[in-house]
């Protein structure tokens, strides 16, 4: 069982791959940055640490922002806001942060922590949507559009992981508004439709992550629930596909699905559900153009496969890559790394907590990866015999 350090280790590199940390004395004098805060800030650590803080900050923004950001952290409360910032090339880059105190054991403050999430790309695509509405339609529907984009800035980003789900979700919703709006609306809308769906499927994966995250938190800690009862395979697999469309177009792949006419199991649906999509969403950011599903029934066993055609992965590094955090930090895969590696981390432990197998293997179909799940083909018809 991994040990209370162990997974507070594990969620400091989550939140250092994915986040912009640092640490400020009572003066606002930098005392710790990570990775990330050099990456985006341009500095090194060496550049920012005993500086004060306002070595990034940027000219424009209003000074009465930081006056009721030190007015709130001094009286020992977390602030919230999103600030623009000057990397060490003069370049601005927007930030959603959460600023708190840390306390001594009298009570006093230690120091200052400053969690942040860069959002220049969602901002900057939002400022375009609304230039061309603003060009194109009636002022009675730009002002209706602008009050639902204010109202959506208000929750949106905050940034620890139980706030995460929030404003992921508006930004899902808004993109699904936008596309609904503009997609009949003429081919110069084109592009910004494209745009809409790609922040909503880049939302998406970001949600998954963060349920992901959640879940496996839970699964580690003995407190994951299932719902168990009988429900369709073969509709699951058909949603996920469906929930996947967007991004199998935009990357040109056709799948193939080749199922059993009789697809009841019993177990979770939800859970099994969350195993496809992380082995869909894994095909898709691997394969070069098609994809192979299939579900079968042998032998009071089931057999579900995902397998792509992209470049597979090596036979020495087939049980790494369920290792949290492996393929962001193994240069040595057949496969280039495109994430942490939590979804199949989390999928592996699943199925041992649902008494299933999951296996990486060479697809004799596709020539890539092949991703076998096996279990007890349990319906309800079985259970009673």
């Amino acid at each position: 069982m991994t040990s209370q350090s162990e997974l507070l280790k594990e969620y400091k590199n989550i939140v250092d791959n994915n986040f912009i940390v640092s640490k400020t004395d009572i003066k606002g004098n930098i005392i710790y940055v990570n990775e990330k805060f050099c990456e985006i800030s341009g500095y090194s650590a060496s550049e920012l640490l005993d500086k004060p803080h306002n070595i990034v900050r940027h000219p424009d923004m209003p000074s009465a922002s930081f006056k009721e950001m030190w007015s709130t952290i001094l009286d020992k409360r977390t602030w919230r806001g999103r600030i623009t910032n000057l990397n060490k090339n003069g370049k601005p880059y927007i930030v959603e942060s959460v600023v708190s105190p840390l306390l001594n054991p009298d009570g006093t403050i230690k120091e200052f922590m400053a969690v942040r999430y860069e959002v220049t790309e969602f901002v900057e695509v939002g400022k375009k949507l609304l230039e061309e509405k603003q060009a194109r339609e009636q002022q009675k529907i730009e002002n209706e559009m602008l009050q639902k984009i204010n109202d959506a800035k208000d929750s949106f980003l905050v940034i620890f992981t139980h706030e995460l789900k929030t404003p992921l979700n508006a930004v899902i919703t808004f993109s699904d508004y936008i596309r609904n709006t503009l997609e009949d609306k003429g081919k110069e809308f084109e592009e910004l439709v494209e745009l809409s769906d790609s922040i909503r499927e880049s939302g998406l994966i970001m949600l998954r992550t963060v349920e992901t995250l959640l879940d496996l938190g839970k699964l580690k800690a003995h407190k994951l629930v299932f719902n168990v009862k009988e429900f369709d395979v073969g509709l699951s697999i058909q949603q996920m596909i469906t929930n996947h469309k967007v991004l199998l177009m935009s990357n040109s792949l056709e799948i193939d699905v080749s199922i059993d006419e009789n697809t009841k199991l019993v177990g979770d649906a939800n859970y099994f559900s969350k195993m496809i999509t992380n082995l869909l969403s894994n095909a898709i950011k691997y394969a070069s153009s098609r994809i192979y599903i299939s579900y079968h029934v042998n032998d009071g066993a089931f057999i579900l496969t995902i397998e792509d055609d992209g470049a597979g992965v090596a036979p020495e590094n087939r049980e790494k890559i369920f290792e949290l955090f492996e393929q962001a930090e193994d240069s040595h895969f057949t496969r280039k790394a495109k994430g942490t590696g939590i979804g199949l981390h989390f999928i592996k432990l699943l199925c041992h907590e649902m008494n299933y197998t999951i296996e990486c293997k060479e697809s004799a179909i596709l020539g890539g990866a092949c991703f076998q799940i096996t279990g007890k083909a349990t319906t309800i018809t079985t259970e009673k015999e």
